[in-house]
């Protein structure tokens, strides 16, 4: 090799001798290339001491263009779900129930193997909020 290939290769490998000592000495770590990864502040709401309401009031009313023929929507069955467990009723794991309008959208009945067994549930929205109407053992 001649002389001036060996002076090249001596510049750069000082060069990167001095870029590897920089770099462990520097103050601040380099930044990596691509997404900043770093995570926004977290804001936390204040701490309530209020009980949550189980009040249904004006919860999850069956939009007007639901007919009896279609599902009932996803956030009605969660809010009559959670008045059955309020009720004391467990539903269990994996368990399919059946849940369907009665004779208007304005009833819906759920019915299925629960914890304590097998039962049938009736609800009516009435003023602005549902109603368990009665609860049938079968």
């Amino acid at each position: 090799m001649n002389r001036w290939a060996w002076i090249v290769i001596g510049v750069v490998a000082l060069a990167l001798v001095a870029f590897g000592v920089y770099r462990l000495l520097a103050d601040e770590p380099a930044q990596p290339r691509g997404a900043d990864l770093e995570m926004p502040e977290v804001t936390t709401a204040p701490a309530t001491t209020e009980e949550p309401s189980l009040d249904t009031t004006g919860a999850a009313a069956v939009p007007a263009e639901v007919t009896v023929d279609d599902p009932v929507p996803d956030d009605v069955v969660a809010v009559l779900f959670d008045m059955v467990s309020s009720a004391g009723y467990t539903p269990r794991m994996n368990e399919t129930y059946l849940v369907e309008f009665g004779e208007s959208t304005e009833r819906v009945l759920v019915s299925g193997e629960f914890e304590q067994g097998e039962q049938s549930f009736e609800f009516e929205y009435d003023d602005g909020e549902w109603r368990l109407e009665d609860t049938d053992d079968e």
